[in-house]
């Protein structure tokens, strides 16, 4: 990820982390969120509901998106999500990750991996304000450090991969992918 980017943005409605976390995929890649037309962010939100954005139409969107701005998009999904094609999709040069959690209900983009943890931005603040952690599985962190400063506004939570690609779903569970029939990621870069 390009260093001096703009601060990422969090969802303003209930159902719009995918279109917020592609938004921000946008801002990872091209380094401002200006990149991104405006009849392009309308047709995100014209294509959403209040069930938020279908597989079949997040991969029209992703489609249009590639075609217009060169951009490579790999999706994968359900049992052949794993750790070897997260690691080796990220571990590319300027190469994030838009990734459903909790069987599809919810999305987070990652942007990073550093040896088994997934940097990641999570565009639902209720879900990262309180600086949650589980067993070293995960960590909240909005403001950084334990003194609440923000030392990376393009990072909100680390997330063990192991943790991630976790199944079954458990109530107390955050971050995991859950339901493999429900997994869903997209890696997304720009062409050269």
């Amino acid at each position: 990820m390009k260093n001096n980017i703009q601060p990422f943005s969090y969802q303003q409605s209930s159902h719009s982390c995918w279109i917020v976390s592609f938004h921000n995929a946008m801002t990872a890649i091209y380094g401002t969120s200006y990149k991104v037309p405006h009849d392009m962010s309308k047709l995100f939100y014209n294509i959403s509901s209040d069930d938020g954005v279908s597989n079949r139409d997040m991969e029209t969107i992703l489609k249009h998106v590639r075609d217009r701005n060169r951009l490579k998009i790999v999706s994968f999904k359900k049992k052949h999500i794993n750790r070897k094609i997260i690691r080796r999709h990220l571990k590319k040069n300027n190469t994030v990750m838009i990734c459903d959690i909790n069987s599809g209900k919810h999305s987070v983009l990652v942007t990073d991996i550093q040896e088994d943890e997934l940097i990641a931005f999570d565009p639902d603040w209720d879900s990262v304000m309180t600086g949650d952690h589980y067993k070293k599985k995960f960590t909240c962190c909005p403001y950084g450090d334990e003194e609440k400063n923000l030392l990376n506004p393009n990072h909100n939570v680390s997330i063990k991969i192991d943790h991630l690609l976790k199944d079954p779903i458990h109530k107390k569970d955050k971050f995991v992918m859950g339901d493999v029939s429900k997994r869903h990621v997209a890696f997304i870069s720009k062409l050269k």
